[in-house]
């Protein structure tokens, strides 16, 4: 079935204006309008008022969409008991992952997962956290791998790990004045007291990604009031960026990893015990998960929990932090 008039609807619904949908919909707006026009037609009902502004959905709208979202995820069934009768000898599995994890992880596990089941064709999505929830809830990805918390009540998850969120700060950033930097590690974290990054620039993701949401948590559970927000998209950037003390950044630990920036930043936290977010596997709860997806994640786990490349290495030595101390 051709779901494409759907995922228009679904776009005004969400943005509340034609222009604005057309544009997330990459066409014309009058494009737009007509397709519309002609599903209310064929359909009998109006879907929308658009004498209101925004525009809003009417009763027949609403029932519509949750209907739709119905076939839809009986389609997805019907799809995922044929997969299970071919014994995952041929499928599809699309997956949503981060940019930054996506380098870091897929490289360990696509090869070994495609190695036992060569039929299954994987496509990977790479971007943020909120283009994977959308594509989750129309059905266009099947799982992605990103932290909690979720946005909707529609999905589901299975916990793969843990994650250190540290705060890295440049050496010789005022606000570690007076600090006894000795034996910092990823293991051993620095603790900063929140009242000194008031006021500080901060390196964060846009609105959208994890990290995002997790930063602002932050903020929000010990009064942080930050200065200038320098928006970087990936973690791996925004890290080195810090290192040379462009601002502050809470990043996960899987980011303090080689190649090192010629600085390496301090890494401390608000939080005692350190603050950690969970790493999930996500799915649409009213769709499942095909015999391949659960067979995704269950290596995912394995590998994550067990392979020696993805065990964070320890910081090398940093003769400079003797000078620092006494400096400050």
């Amino acid at each position: 079935m051709d779901h494409s008039k759907f995922e228009y609807v679904l776009a005004i619904a969400k943005e509340k204006n034609m222009t604005q949908a057309a544009k997330k919909l990459y066409i014309s707006q009058p494009a737009l309008t007509v397709t519309i026009n002609k599903l209310e037609e064929r359909l009998g009902v109006k879907l929308f008022d658009r004498t209101s502004n925004p525009i809003q959905l009417t009763y027949a709208g609403e029932h519509y969409i949750t209907e739709m979202q119905k076939i839809i995820a009986l389609e997805h069934r019907l799809s995922n008991e044929l997969e299970e009768i071919a014994g995952m000898r041929r499928g599809r599995l699309v997956i949503g992952i981060g940019n930054a994890r996506g380098e870091y992880w897929l490289p360990h596990i696509v090869p070994p997962f495609l190695k036992a089941y060569p039929g299954i064709d994987i496509k990977i999505v790479e971007g943020k956290s909120d283009v994977f929830e959308e594509g989750l809830l129309k059905g266009t990805i099947d799982l992605c791998i990103t932290a909690l918390p979720n946005m909707s009540l529609d999905i589901d998850f299975d916990i793969i790990c843990e994650e250190t969120i540290i705060l890295a700060v440049a050496p010789g950033h005022p606000i570690l004045k007076g600090k006894n930097l000795s034996g910092n590690d990823l293991e051993h974290l620095l603790y900063i007291e929140p009242e000194r990054l008031n006021g500080q620039t901060f390196i964060c993701p846009s609105p959208g990604h994890g990290l995002y949401r997790c930063t602002w948590q932050i903020f929000e559970k010990h009064g942080i009031k930050p200065g200038e927000i320098r928006e970087i998209n990936n973690s791996d950037t925004a890290f080195h960026l810090a290192s040379e003390g462009l601002g502050l950044v809470f990043t996960p630990d899987n980011s303090v990893t080689p190649p090192y920036p010629p600085h390496i930043p301090v890494c401390c936290t608000v939080d005692l015990p350190p603050y950690r977010r969970k790493i999930i596997a996500a799915y649409n709860k009213h769709i499942g998960l095909s015999p391949s997806a659960q067979a995704f994640i269950q290596l995912t786990k394995d590998i994550v929990a067990t392979s020696p490349a993805l065990k964070i290495p320890p910081l090398p030595e940093r003769p400079y932090y003797s000078a620092l101390q006494q400096s400050t």
